[in-house]
């Protein structure tokens, strides 16, 4: 059973447009995924960062003292 030459070729360009669909669909997930890691990781580093002045006095102070960032340990 042979299929025509041009049916094939249709075929053929279809199925790379489709992979090519499929691989710019995953790309644009990943990059997404990866915009998302870095803003999370970014606010985590500037409260780190906004905490870490207030340590010391935080694990020095005498009990009973409210904690910098307002949360108890």
């Amino acid at each position: 059973m042979h299929l025509p030459v041009d049916l094939v070729f249709r075929m053929l360009v279809w199925g790379t447009l489709v992979l090519g669909a499929l691989i710019f669909g995953l790309v644009l997930l990943g990059a997404g995924i990866q915009y998302r890691r870095d803003r999370q990781n970014r606010r985590r580093i500037v409260l780190y960062q906004a905490w870490e002045k207030d340590l010391d006095a935080f694990l020095f102070s005498p009990s009973g003292t409210s904690c910098p960032s307002g949360t108890r340990a």
